[in-house]
């Protein structure tokens, strides 16, 4: 399955957004942007991640991984 990632929120200004990642890589992907290996996430859980920009930088993540069949 492709690995595809998508605003999962409103295209507006607001104090959270979301972003989804599915297809077989997802995990690596996510992994990549934030940093840090996510291979061992268990479905069903979240985590704390941090993000830094070009600028430097650092924004706090929540993490959530949900695993196939029951992702919905």
């Amino acid at each position: 399955m492709d690995t595809i990632a998508a605003i999962a929120t409103g295209f507006t200004e607001s104090a959270v957004s979301m972003i989804r990642i599915s297809g077989d890589d997802a995990v690596e992907l996510a992994g990549k942007v934030l940093g840090r290996d996510l291979a061992d996430m268990e479905g069903y859980t979240n985590r704390r991640a941090s993000v830094i920009d070009e600028n430097g930088t650092d924004d706090d993540v929540p993490v959530s991984g949900v695993r196939a069949p029951k992702y919905y």
